[in-house]
């Protein structure tokens, strides 16, 4: 089956777990490189959209949905007993959950869906949402303050909201054009480790923007070739160099410095 998600777990555990088409997650050994169990999803004929990994325990958040984007399943895992231990509600209308992020003690997960909606968990119970944009949601993450969220919409906007008080919107601006494929839900920006900057997938190439006085673009970088679907940082803490993932299967390291 097609994979679809990858996520690592805690670097004591040395693990890497895959979400596969027919609603699995595969637990791979990274030492050996084999896979070593499997979890699924109540339902099998999902597939595995998003996947994140509390660094702080063993749990992991998946989210599955069909081919349509109908049905969805939000689900939080034991990867050390490999057991579910609950569906988490998303609340008022269920909704395919799109992308999953935790905050850094793992306390908080904040997530977006296919309704446009931000849901934050706590103790994995919902304890805010609101509707943030009026198309699908790509990505969302934390800010390194953790006092507001970065969103990212299908139709190209990239927005940030303060947490207290509850979904107010420091800003927003258009990066893209609206995204024509409704199979891409991957990492369209990822913020440094200090929330200065952040890089963001911009058609067939790579913006540097900065984001800690609103949203502003620095500089692009030059095209990778094809439609670019994920970014990130080379080295968590350094950010000499990026990488990225593009739509025609090509993974590069570029440096920016």
């Amino acid at each position: 089956k097609q994979w679809y998600q990858a996520e690592y777990g805690r670097k004591i555990d040395k693990l890497l777990y895959i979400g596969t088409g027919d609603g699995k997650i595969k637990i791979v050994n990274i030492s050996n490189r084999k896979i070593t169990h499997e979890m699924s999803h109540p339902t099998d004929s999902l597939r595995v959209v998003s996947l994140a990994s509390n660094l702080i325990c063993t749990h992991l958040v998946s989210s599955a949905t069909d081919k349509e984007f109908q049905a969805c399943e939000f689900v939080v895992w034991d990867c050390k007993t490999r057991e579910m231990i609950q569906c988490l509600d998303i609340s008022p209308s269920p909704s395919p959950v799109t992308s999953i992020h935790f905050n850094h003690n793992g306390n908080l997960l904040v997530c977006g869906a296919l309704d446009g909606m931000i849901r934050v968990y706590a103790d994995y119970q919902c304890i805010m949402g609101w509707q943030a944009h009026n198309t699908p949601i790509h990505t969302v993450k934390f800010s390194v303050d953790e006092n507001s969220v970065f969103s990212y919409a299908r139709d190209g906007t990239l927005s940030q909201w303060r947490l207290y008080p509850m979904s107010q919107c420091l800003c927003s601006v258009t990066v893209n054009e609206p995204a024509t494929n409704p199979q891409h839900f991957g990492s369209d920006f990822v913020l440094d480790s200090e929330g200065k900057f952040m890089l963001v997938a911009k058609g067939n190439s790579i913006a540097i923007y900065s984001v800690d006085k609103g949203i502003s673009e620095d500089s692009v970088l030059p095209s990778q070739g094809s439609k670019v679907t994920c970014v990130d940082w080379h080295v968590p803490y350094s950010t000499r160099l990026c990488l990225t993932a593009t739509v025609g299967g090509l993974a590069r390291i570029t440096p920016l410095l």
